[in-house]
């Protein structure tokens, strides 16, 4: 997802509406993993379903196509929309300049997070906290999430 024009900081930029699934039943439980799912709150995630993820099938919302940082431009907020109800939407961080990348951080947490996940923010850790070696194995001692 990139800016199609100059983005001044606490702009909207998209949407993410999606498909409302319920959370903390059995079916929830059961539910086969996806990439584009995201809390919506304690009862309801959105989701975009595997045969909508082209945009040439939906393009209602796009934040979905947000890629993730560790150093993001962009977050997700809540936003009640008139036609969608309650659900989420980017909005800028930062000012961000046309053509630039809309950037947010996934939020994933290490121990729930998948590989990719885990190594980017030991890079992140790494090029930009300096951490060593030791740093790391303390931080992940001591980390809850």
């Amino acid at each position: 997802l990139f800016a199609r024009e100059n983005l001044p900081q606490k702009t909207l930029i998209a949407l993410f509406a999606g498909v409302r699934l319920k959370t903390g039943t059995m079916a929830a439980e059961n539910r086969p993993k996806s990439d584009y799912r995201i809390r919506l709150n304690a009862d309801l995630d959105l989701d975009i379903p595997h045969d909508c993820l082209a945009t040439s099938v939906y393009r209602a919302t796009l934040a979905h196509k947000a890629n993730h940082s560790f150093v993001p431009n962009a977050t997700f907020d809540l936003m009640e929309h008139p036609r969608f109800g309650l659900i989420r939407a980017l909005s800028s961080l930062t000012d961000i300049t046309q053509e630039e990348e809309i950037l947010v951080n996934y939020n994933l947490g290490l121990s729930k997070g998948p590989d990719w996940y885990k190594l980017l923010w030991l890079r992140h850790v790494r090029s930009t906290k300096n951490w060593s070696d030791t740093s790391v194995e303390r931080y992940l001692e001591r980390s809850y999430d």
